[in-house]
């Protein structure tokens, strides 16, 4: 019963590590696709 202590107690460091690391990915990929979109709008649009 003991043993399986430290096992519960990584995975309770781990699972939120994991869910930052997808969350952060996730925020990254729409901040990548926001740029892109308004640097394209600003090409069209900067065109005379």
């Amino acid at each position: 019963m003991y043993g399986d202590l430290p096992v519960k107690f990584l995975l309770d460091i781990v699972t939120p590590l994991k869910y930052f690391k997808q969350l952060f990915i996730l925020r990254a990929f729409q901040l990548k696709i926001k740029v892109g979109i308004n640097l394209s709008y600003n090409l069209i649009n900067g065109i005379p």
